[in-house]
Protein backbone atom coordinates (compact mmCIF):
# COMPACT_ATOMS: atom_id res chain seq x y z
CA UNK A 1 0.00 0.00 0.00
CA UNK A 2 1.39 3.35 -1.07
CA UNK A 3 -0.40 6.36 0.68
CA UNK A 4 0.25 9.78 2.42
CA UNK A 5 -0.36 11.77 5.37
CA UNK A 6 -0.77 15.57 6.49
CA UNK A 7 0.18 16.65 10.12
CA UNK A 8 -1.08 20.22 11.01
CA UNK A 9 -1.11 22.36 14.33
CA UNK A 10 -1.67 25.73 15.63
CA UNK A 11 1.48 26.03 16.77
CA UNK A 12 5.32 24.40 15.54
CA UNK A 13 6.37 21.39 16.54
CA UNK A 14 9.54 19.21 15.88
CA UNK A 15 9.48 16.06 13.38
CA UNK A 16 10.40 13.10 15.43
CA UNK A 17 11.00 9.12 14.91
CA UNK A 18 7.91 8.76 16.60
CA UNK A 19 5.41 11.44 15.24
CA UNK A 20 6.41 10.05 11.57
CA UNK A 21 5.61 6.16 13.12
CA UNK A 22 2.76 7.61 14.49
CA UNK A 23 1.35 9.35 11.41
CA UNK A 24 1.86 6.18 9.46
CA UNK A 25 0.65 3.85 11.83
CA UNK A 26 -2.48 5.98 12.56
CA UNK A 27 -3.28 5.57 8.70
CA UNK A 28 -2.50 2.37 8.33
CA UNK A 29 -5.53 -0.60 8.29
CA UNK A 30 -5.66 -4.09 7.79
CA UNK A 31 -7.70 -5.39 3.96
CA UNK A 32 -8.08 -9.16 5.47
CA UNK A 33 -7.90 -10.46 8.53
CA UNK A 34 -5.70 -13.21 6.82
CA UNK A 35 -3.01 -10.62 6.64
CA UNK A 36 -0.40 -9.24 8.98
CA UNK A 37 1.54 -5.94 8.44
CA UNK A 38 4.95 -6.36 8.19
CA UNK A 39 6.71 -3.33 7.20
CA UNK A 40 5.65 0.61 7.26
CA UNK A 41 8.64 2.72 5.76
CA UNK A 42 8.60 6.61 4.96
CA UNK A 43 9.35 7.41 1.52
CA UNK A 44 9.28 11.21 1.92
CA UNK A 45 8.96 13.77 4.50
CA UNK A 46 7.74 17.38 2.68
CA UNK A 47 7.07 20.67 4.81
CA UNK A 48 5.76 23.79 3.41
CA UNK A 49 5.84 21.70 -0.10
CA UNK A 50 9.57 21.18 -0.16
CA UNK A 51 10.85 17.73 0.36
CA UNK A 52 12.86 17.46 3.40
CA UNK A 53 16.53 14.84 3.40
CA UNK A 54 16.84 14.91 6.69
CA UNK A 55 13.44 15.81 8.89
CA UNK A 56 14.59 15.06 12.34
CA UNK A 57 14.45 17.38 14.13
CA UNK A 58 13.02 20.24 12.12
CA UNK A 59 10.28 22.59 13.18
CA UNK A 60 7.19 23.14 11.13
CA UNK A 61 3.00 23.65 11.18
CA UNK A 62 2.82 21.59 8.83
CA UNK A 63 4.34 18.03 7.33
CA UNK A 64 3.05 15.49 4.85
CA UNK A 65 4.28 12.38 5.02
CA UNK A 66 4.26 9.79 2.36
CA UNK A 67 5.03 5.64 3.27
CA UNK A 68 5.18 2.54 1.74
CA UNK A 69 3.10 -0.52 4.11
CA UNK A 70 3.39 -4.27 3.44
CA UNK A 71 1.40 -7.06 3.90
CA UNK A 72 2.02 -10.45 4.17
CA UNK A 73 -0.56 -14.05 4.97
CA UNK A 74 0.12 -14.15 9.00
CA UNK A 75 0.25 -18.29 8.35
CA UNK A 76 3.26 -17.77 6.04
CA UNK A 77 5.04 -15.31 8.57
CA UNK A 78 4.51 -17.58 11.16
CA UNK A 79 6.09 -20.74 9.46
CA UNK A 80 8.77 -19.12 8.35
CA UNK A 81 9.62 -17.57 11.53
CA UNK A 82 8.96 -21.05 13.41
CA UNK A 83 11.53 -22.22 11.00
CA UNK A 84 13.92 -19.83 11.56
CA UNK A 85 13.80 -19.86 15.66
CA UNK A 86 14.23 -23.37 15.21
CA UNK A 87 17.95 -22.68 14.31
CA UNK A 88 18.96 -19.47 15.98
CA UNK A 89 16.30 -19.64 18.95
CA UNK A 90 16.04 -16.30 20.58
CA UNK A 91 16.54 -14.53 17.94
CA UNK A 92 14.25 -11.54 16.37
CA UNK A 93 13.17 -11.89 13.09
CA UNK A 94 12.02 -8.76 10.78
CA UNK A 95 10.52 -9.04 7.78
CA UNK A 96 10.57 -6.61 4.82
CA UNK A 97 8.91 -6.86 1.24
CA UNK A 98 11.07 -7.22 -2.13
CA UNK A 99 9.61 -4.32 -3.47
CA UNK A 100 10.41 -1.87 -0.94
CA UNK A 101 13.97 -3.58 -0.27
CA UNK A 102 14.97 -3.40 -3.92
CA UNK A 103 13.36 0.18 -4.21
CA UNK A 104 16.17 1.53 -1.29
CA UNK A 105 18.90 -0.73 -3.35
CA UNK A 106 17.56 1.37 -6.90
CA UNK A 107 17.80 4.35 -5.12
CA UNK A 108 21.50 3.73 -4.07
CA UNK A 109 23.15 2.72 -7.14
CA UNK A 110 21.30 4.95 -9.37
CA UNK A 111 21.68 8.32 -10.53
CA UNK A 112 17.99 9.11 -11.57
CA UNK A 113 15.10 10.33 -9.36
CA UNK A 114 12.00 9.35 -11.93
CA UNK A 115 12.56 5.55 -13.17
CA UNK A 116 10.52 2.35 -13.44
CA UNK A 117 11.79 -0.73 -11.22
CA UNK A 118 10.82 -3.92 -12.77
CA UNK A 119 10.77 -7.03 -10.55
CA UNK A 120 10.78 -10.59 -12.25
CA UNK A 121 9.77 -13.27 -10.11
CA UNK A 122 8.90 -17.05 -9.98
CA UNK A 123 5.23 -16.48 -10.72
CA UNK A 124 4.18 -12.87 -10.80
CA UNK A 125 6.67 -9.79 -11.47
CA UNK A 126 6.04 -6.42 -9.92
CA UNK A 127 6.35 -3.26 -11.28
CA UNK A 128 7.37 -0.01 -9.15
CA UNK A 129 6.75 3.53 -10.67
CA UNK A 130 9.63 5.90 -8.71
CA UNK A 131 9.43 9.58 -9.12
CA UNK A 132 11.43 12.38 -7.94
CA UNK A 133 12.84 9.47 -5.95
CA UNK A 134 10.00 7.77 -3.99
CA UNK A 135 7.13 5.33 -4.46
CA UNK A 136 4.54 6.72 -6.31
CA UNK A 137 2.97 3.62 -7.67
CA UNK A 138 3.00 -0.09 -8.24
CA UNK A 139 1.82 -3.13 -10.46
CA UNK A 140 1.91 -6.60 -10.17
CA UNK A 141 1.42 -8.36 -13.20
CA UNK A 142 0.56 -12.47 -13.54
CA UNK A 143 3.52 -12.97 -15.27
CA UNK A 144 6.73 -14.70 -13.78
CA UNK A 145 10.70 -15.65 -15.27
CA UNK A 146 9.27 -19.38 -14.67
CA UNK A 147 6.88 -18.67 -17.29
CA UNK A 148 8.83 -19.88 -20.64
CA UNK A 149 10.76 -22.50 -19.15
CA UNK A 150 7.51 -24.27 -16.88
CA UNK A 151 5.88 -23.86 -20.61
CA UNK A 152 8.62 -25.77 -22.63
CA UNK A 153 8.53 -28.69 -19.43
CA UNK A 154 4.75 -28.84 -20.15
CA UNK A 155 4.58 -28.76 -24.19
CA UNK A 156 7.63 -31.08 -24.40
CA UNK A 157 6.99 -33.46 -21.56
CA UNK A 158 10.50 -32.72 -19.91
CA UNK A 159 11.50 -31.64 -16.27
CA UNK A 160 12.13 -28.13 -15.04
CA UNK A 161 16.33 -28.80 -15.59
CA UNK A 162 16.22 -29.89 -19.29
CA UNK A 163 13.68 -27.32 -19.89
CA UNK A 164 16.08 -24.47 -18.82
CA UNK A 165 19.07 -26.19 -20.63
CA UNK A 166 16.92 -26.49 -23.70
CA UNK A 167 15.84 -22.86 -22.97
CA UNK A 168 19.57 -21.63 -22.55
CA UNK A 169 20.45 -23.52 -25.85
CA UNK A 170 18.12 -22.05 -27.95
CA UNK A 171 19.07 -18.50 -26.40
CA UNK A 172 22.55 -19.04 -27.10
CA UNK A 173 21.18 -20.34 -31.00
CA UNK A 174 22.66 -24.08 -30.52
CA UNK A 175 19.79 -25.95 -30.96
CA UNK A 176 18.69 -27.81 -34.33
CA UNK A 177 15.72 -26.82 -36.24
CA UNK A 178 12.95 -29.06 -35.43
CA UNK A 179 13.73 -28.43 -31.45
CA UNK A 180 14.32 -24.52 -32.31
CA UNK A 181 11.02 -24.29 -34.30
CA UNK A 182 9.01 -25.85 -31.52
CA UNK A 183 10.90 -23.15 -28.77
CA UNK A 184 10.50 -20.40 -31.43
CA UNK A 185 6.49 -21.07 -31.15
CA UNK A 186 6.23 -21.53 -27.54
CA UNK A 187 8.30 -18.14 -27.22
CA UNK A 188 6.10 -16.22 -29.82
CA UNK A 189 3.04 -17.48 -28.05
CA UNK A 190 4.67 -16.37 -24.55
CA UNK A 191 5.15 -12.56 -26.41
CA UNK A 192 1.75 -12.06 -26.73
CA UNK A 193 0.69 -13.27 -23.60
CA UNK A 194 3.19 -11.37 -21.75
CA UNK A 195 2.53 -8.03 -23.96
CA UNK A 196 -1.06 -8.04 -22.95
CA UNK A 197 -0.26 -8.48 -19.33
CA UNK A 198 2.44 -5.49 -19.35
CA UNK A 199 0.37 -3.12 -20.99
CA UNK A 200 -2.54 -3.56 -18.60
CA UNK A 201 0.18 -3.31 -16.01
CA UNK A 202 1.91 -0.34 -17.39
CA UNK A 203 -1.25 1.19 -18.34
CA UNK A 204 -2.48 1.07 -14.92
CA UNK A 205 0.66 3.35 -13.49
CA UNK A 206 0.70 5.46 -16.07
CA UNK A 207 -3.50 6.27 -17.22
CA UNK A 208 -3.01 9.74 -16.14
CA UNK A 209 0.47 10.76 -16.64
CA UNK A 210 3.25 10.29 -18.56
CA UNK A 211 5.75 7.62 -17.69
CA UNK A 212 9.68 7.92 -16.84
CA UNK A 213 11.54 6.16 -20.03
CA UNK A 214 13.95 4.57 -17.84
CA UNK A 215 12.95 1.05 -16.97
CA UNK A 216 15.37 -0.56 -14.53
CA UNK A 217 14.82 -4.99 -14.43
CA UNK A 218 16.46 -6.02 -10.84
CA UNK A 219 18.17 -9.35 -12.69
CA UNK A 220 20.43 -10.27 -15.54
CA UNK A 221 19.26 -13.64 -16.13
CA UNK A 222 18.16 -15.23 -19.14
CA UNK A 223 14.71 -15.11 -18.67
CA UNK A 224 14.80 -11.86 -17.29
CA UNK A 225 16.66 -10.14 -20.21
CA UNK A 226 14.14 -11.51 -22.58
CA UNK A 227 11.06 -10.27 -20.74
CA UNK A 228 13.37 -6.87 -20.60
CA UNK A 229 13.29 -7.42 -25.03
CA UNK A 230 9.80 -7.96 -25.08
CA UNK A 231 9.57 -4.80 -22.88
CA UNK A 232 11.13 -2.79 -25.98
CA UNK A 233 8.95 -4.56 -28.27
CA UNK A 234 5.46 -3.58 -26.31
CA UNK A 235 4.51 -0.72 -29.07
CA UNK A 236 1.26 0.37 -27.82
CA UNK A 237 3.31 1.18 -24.34
CA UNK A 238 6.20 2.59 -25.90
CA UNK A 239 3.82 4.65 -28.20
CA UNK A 240 0.82 5.79 -25.41
CA UNK A 241 2.64 5.88 -22.02
CA UNK A 242 6.22 7.56 -22.76
CA UNK A 243 7.34 11.15 -24.76
CA UNK A 244 9.90 8.18 -26.25
CA UNK A 245 10.61 4.87 -26.12
CA UNK A 246 11.36 3.06 -23.27
CA UNK A 247 14.63 2.17 -22.37
CA UNK A 248 15.63 -0.40 -20.26
CA UNK A 249 19.09 -2.02 -18.03
CA UNK A 250 19.77 -5.05 -15.90
CA UNK A 251 20.85 -4.73 -12.49
CA UNK A 252 24.11 -7.05 -13.03
CA UNK A 253 26.22 -8.12 -9.46
CA UNK A 254 28.87 -5.63 -10.19
CA UNK A 255 26.57 -2.94 -9.83
CA UNK A 256 25.67 -4.46 -6.19
CA UNK A 257 29.19 -5.84 -4.93
CA UNK A 258 31.21 -2.27 -4.92
CA UNK A 259 28.69 -1.51 -2.20
CA UNK A 260 29.06 -5.25 -0.04
CA UNK A 261 32.39 -6.54 1.54
CA UNK A 262 32.67 -9.75 -0.40
CA UNK A 263 35.19 -12.12 0.04
CA UNK A 264 34.34 -14.26 -3.16
CA UNK A 265 34.09 -14.10 -6.78
CA UNK A 266 30.43 -12.27 -7.77
CA UNK A 267 30.53 -12.62 -11.35
CA UNK A 268 27.94 -15.72 -11.19
CA UNK A 269 26.01 -14.30 -8.03
CA UNK A 270 22.09 -13.49 -8.16
CA UNK A 271 22.24 -9.72 -8.90
CA UNK A 272 18.24 -10.19 -6.50
CA UNK A 273 19.80 -12.01 -4.32
CA UNK A 274 22.93 -9.10 -4.12
CA UNK A 275 20.44 -6.81 -3.27
CA UNK A 276 18.38 -7.85 -0.70
CA UNK A 277 22.12 -8.55 0.97
CA UNK A 278 23.27 -4.85 0.39
CA UNK A 279 19.32 -3.91 2.25
CA UNK A 280 19.79 -6.74 4.98
CA UNK A 281 22.96 -4.96 5.12
CA UNK A 282 21.94 -1.45 5.63
CA UNK A 283 18.80 -2.27 7.93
Amino acid sequence: KIDSSNEKRDITFFITEKLLEEVVSKNFTEDHPDLMNIEKSVTEVRANGYALKDPIGKKVLEVDVSFFSGSAQKKVVSKIEETILLSFPHTEVVFYTIPSSLYFVAKKILDKKDFILFIPEHEVSDILLIRNGRIEGTATVPYGKHRVVGTIASEMNLDIPHSFSIFRLWQEKKLDKEPADKINAIIEKARVEWNQLLSEGLWKLGSTVVLPRNIVVADNGIESKLMGEWILGETYSNATLTLDNFEVAFFTFDDISKNLDSLIPTSRLNPLLGCLALFAHSV
